[in-house]
């Protein structure tokens, strides 16, 4: 557990601190001031790019952990204007005056596109904000504003593509990827997002030929892992479907996450009923079961794939 110390607190007013608006671990979780209501357990959105994150070693010493690259975070932790967030494996600490509450991000982003309204970094952090309250139609007009602004950001195709994705326009999410791919040619994610479209689309060729670019360039990507498993355990065609490789792929997928994205051992559970190995299948997808989050999100797909493992049975995408 951690908190800022007074050591800490007296270094912000440092210029190297306040230039890289980074704060400090230390020995144990505060709330917020008396009378403050706390950000942690919400969702909040950074301000802007090249927000730095750390915290301080025992031996005082400041520890810089890097920048803050996802658009939003769920706070952990507040100490004194400060936050905690998680980012990828590591805690860190950062400047509370460079988020803002989901609640409120609309709204400030929104002045701040008065402010500066040829600048497109406000329209993607307020696309984001709308897609994390599920308005698509809000998001993508804000994320096309940024494109027209700035067309050459890869990412910002992604997240388009991505935002189609959800509106189930799966021609628009591959033209928006495929833009992104020219910026980025070698970029496996974007791959993966290509052959997941395809995968919609039924176009199962062409969702494996995706994949298989995908970990051709990044071996050890577990998403692209997990889907090529997916596929090859449940694809309706039979000449695609491999359950010995599937089930390779999928347990490699697992330990590369340390078996901490449960949504992957429902996958290890449909590529073992393809091999036939169904006491193992509904091992785990009973496993996967007994995770709440996993239960709300894939609910009576999941429980209905149980009954067909149950019943030697593989599963087949419809």
């Amino acid at each position: 557990m951690f908190r800022i110390t007074s050591v800490s607190i007296a270094m912000v007013g440092q210029t190297f601190l306040s230039a890289i608006a980074i704060v400090i671990l230390v020995v144990s979780t505060c709330a917020a001031g008396a009378g403050e209501a706390t950000w942690t357990g919400k969702t909040i959105v950074i301000k802007r790019p090249g927000v730095k994150f750390g915290y301080t070693d025992d031996d005082g010493k400041q520890v810089y952990l890097g920048t803050l690259d996802q658009l939003s975070y769920v706070c952990t932790g507040e100490d004194n204007g400060w936050l905690k967030a998680v980012h990828g494996d590591q805690y860190g600490w950062f400047d509370k005056v460079d988020a803002v509450l989901l609640e409120d991000a609309v709204a400030y982003f929104t002045k701040a596109i008065e402010r500066t309204p040829k600048d497109p970094s406000p329209y993607v952090r307020r696309a984001w904000a709308w897609r994390l309250v599920g308005d698509w139609d809000k998001a993508i007009a804000d994320q096309s504003e940024a494109l027209r602004l700035n067309p050459k950001v890869a990412d910002w195709w992604n997240t388009r593509g991505s935002l189609w994705f959800q509106k189930k326009e799966f021609d628009k999410a591959l033209s928006d990827h495929e833009e992104a791919l020219k910026l980025n040619p070698k970029d496996a994610a974007t791959l993966h997002s290509v052959a997941l479209a395809w995968m919609r689309k039924k176009d199962f060729s062409q969702a494996l030929a995706n994949l298989d670019r995908a970990l051709a360039i990044d071996g050890k990507l577990a998403r692209a892992l997990n889907s090529k498993a997916w596929l090859l355990a449940t694809c309706p065609d039979d000449k695609i479907r491999n359950g010995a490789e599937a089930v390779a792929l999928a347990k490699k997928a697992c330990e590369l996450t340390n078996n901490k994205i449960i949504v992957y051992l429902g996958t290890l559970a449909a590529a073992h009923a393809e091999a036939g190995q169904f006491e193992e299948a509904v091992r785990l997808q009973e496993r996967a079961l007994e995770n709440a989050e996993y239960r709300r999100d894939w609910g009576e797909d999941a429980q209905d794939r149980l009954e067909l493992y149950r019943q030697k049975k593989a599963y087949r995408q419809e």
